[in-house]
């Protein structure tokens, strides 16, 4: 869900009563396992990538009030829900330079912080997985390493409302390629956006398109090509 119309979308109505009837069942506090246990991680992920799009997409003051209004992130018991908790965490705590907390010792320390935990999370092999690196816990590394470059990406930009060049950024940018190129497919739009957005240069420009078109090939989500057309546009 990365653009949002006027209005809050039927997509974004449907997810939330998703998270309602998941609390109202007490779900959360039942051991799941297999299928319920990714679908919970499912409801999770686009709620807390919502707030994402609320932010840079929403046009009414009812669709900020919505947001902020949508209950905490809980924890799961697995290692992808760690960096989207924080995903959660930077959302949250970003402010914008006409905040009165935007130039203070406090906002400045929550950032430095938080930057450090995204960047040491380890990503371990899949629960079930053995520590070396078969074809899945390859894909798993690079899965979860590219959300965690996106989101310092992300923080960099978004926190300090920063637009230049950036030798750090370049650093990430050229790491998430190379992760890039470990997976056949990957369908992870907030990643591909944030990542596509900074391929500055026309040989990683047409990666990720490439990519991005051999992923729409295998893959039924609509979002993929939406995505396609604002990267082609930049």
């Amino acid at each position: 869900m990365l653009g949002m119309p006027n209005d809050l979308s039927l997509w974004f109505c449907h997810l939330n009563e998703a998270r309602h009837l998941i609390d109202n069942a007490g779900l959360e506090s039942q051991n799941l396992q297999g299928e319920f246990s990714r679908l919970l991680d499912w409801v999770e992920y686009h709620m807390v990538m919502s707030r994402f799009s609320h932010r840079h997409w929403y046009i009414n003051v009812e669709s900020s009030k919505e947001t902020k209004n949508l209950p905490p992130i809980k924890g799961l018991p697995s290692c992808s829900h760690e960096i989207i908790r924080l995903f959660y965490f930077m959302f949250e705590i970003i402010r914008k330079p006409i905040d009165l907390l935007y130039h203070s010792d406090e906002y400045e320390n929550s950032l430095v912080c938080l930057e450090n935990k995204i960047t040491k999370i380890v990503p371990l092999a899949a629960e079930g997985e053995s520590d070396t690196m078969s074809g899945l816990s390859t894909v798993w590394v690079a899965t979860i390493e590219l959300f965690k470059l996106a989101a310092l990406i992300y923080l960099k930009r978004a926190s300090q409302n920063f637009s230049g060049s950036s030798p750090q950024i370049v650093a990430i940018v050229e790491r998430a390629h190379i992760h890039l190129d470990d997976l056949e497919t990957f369908d992870s739009a907030f990643p591909l956006l944030i990542i596509g957005c900074e391929s500055r240069i026309d040989e990683q420009r047409f990666r990720i398109l490439e990519h991005i078109e051999r992923t729409i090939k295998s893959s039924r989500l609509r979002s993929l090509h939406g995505l396609q057309d604002v990267l082609q546009q930049i």
